[in-house]
């Protein structure tokens, strides 16, 4: 299950909850223990690959603001 995404240039990772309440961090371009990869990140999904197959999973919580001062 996707939990959360971290989104600043330059790093994207996309945070998911495993069994139990491990949670497993995935950069961009890197393969799941699963054998899926993980292709792209955005703010509110991310894109996974398995050969010719591709799966969009989207966070279903609404961003939070945050504003850096």
């Amino acid at each position: 299950m996707l939990t959360g995404v971290v989104v600043a240039p330059p790093l994207r990772v996309a945070l998911f909850r495993r069994s139990g309440n491990e949670v497993l961090s995935v950069k961009e371009g890197d393969p799941l223990p699963n054998g899926w990869s993980l292709a792209h990140i955005e703010e509110q999904k991310v894109e996974l690959t398995f050969g010719e197959h591709r799966h969009t999973l989207q966070i279903s919580s609404p961003r939070l603001p945050m504003s850096i001062q």
